[in-house]
């Protein structure tokens, strides 16, 4: 397995930009899923989270919808580390302003992908720092249905929150074509630890949160935790892992703790020359032309 770590310090020495082949093995506990993945929510109002993004992966001439993710600047998406494994940047695109993911709503937009920057504290085996950076080839577009989110840099141990994807909405059950919210509540870290560090560590890149039966499933990978304060969105995880069986009421689900990472992620966006996430971007249409299920991505 050739792995190739190629520092970007033009940009930041904080994550790593990758050309190769990334293929760890994550471990696989008999009831611990690592490559989580919304269960018992709702379908959401049409780019009511605009900021919302997917990753779009070419298998075997097909684009294939892989994970969720977030834009954070016109030129940035965030995402989990685990749901970029093994992929070259040539083989992924970026959906933003999409609802409805099997109807071309003309709203969309497909980016190519310039680099792929992943954190490089990283650890595939235990999802600790599960954070990767998106850089769009073309700025994207700002609008009613494309924007940016605001990303946390302090950490609330309590909270009411919203989490949107659109994953399975059962464990090997079938996808949501169009984007679905739940509410989740954060849980304390020291709860949290009590519940997962038999089977996985809860390091301070990591955050819970659960509401019943309401979470993640698989799908949900990289999709963004939203809380509504001081009447503006703000991003506090990013879904990373959780239970092998989606939605298990007093199981919380596990999220990327993005205020953890914060610095890092601004001094990225501020060195690339990401814009701050306002003005006129280049368009951002992409190709995204596959075979598969929904327009033709896959």
């Amino acid at each position: 397995m050739d792995i190739f770590y190629i520092f970007t310090l033009c940009i930041s020495a904080q994550f790593i930009e990758v050309y190769g082949q990334l293929n760890p093995t994550p471990r696989k506990d008999a009831e611990v899923d690592l490559s989580t993945r919304i269960v018992g929510g709702q379908e959401a109002a049409p780019h009511a989270y605009p900021w919302q993004a997917y990753l779009i992966k070419r298998l075997q001439g097909n684009w294939r919808f892989t994970c969720g993710g977030m834009l954070i600047d016109r030129e940035f998406v965030l995402t989990a580390a685990h749901c970029i494994e093994g992929v070259s940047k040539r083989n992924l695109q970026v959906v933003l302003g999409d609802h409805d993911i099997t109807v071309t709503e003309g709203t969309e937009r497909f980016h190519e992908i310039k680099s792929i920057l992943i954190n490089p504290d990283y650890d595939p085996y235990t999802f600790d720092g599960d954070f990767a950076l998106l850089r769009l080839k073309n700025a994207a577009t700002l609008n009613s249905y494309v924007d940016v989110v605001t990303l946390a840099d302090t950490f609330n141990d309590s909270g009411e929150c919203v989490i949107t994807g659109w994953g399975n909405a059962i464990k090997d059950g079938p996808q949501f074509t169009v984007l679905q919210e739940a509410a989740v509540t954060i849980v304390p870290v020291s709860t949290c630890e009590s519940i997962w560090n038999s089977f996985n560590p809860i390091t301070d890149t990591m955050m819970c949160a659960g509401n019943g039966a309401q979470g993640s499933c698989e799908g949900d990978s990289g999709g963004p935790m939203v809380c509504f304060e001081n009447g503006v969105w703000v991003a506090h995880g990013i879904t990373s892992w959780g239970t092998e069986q989606c939605g298990v009421d007093g199981i919380p689900d596990v999220y990327a703790r993005i205020s953890s990472i914060h610095a890092q992620i601004m001094s990225i966006i501020s060195g690339g020359g990401g814009g701050g996430g306002g003005g006129n971007g280049n368009g951002g249409n992409g190709n995204g032309n596959g075979n598969g299920n929904g327009k033709g991505k896959g």
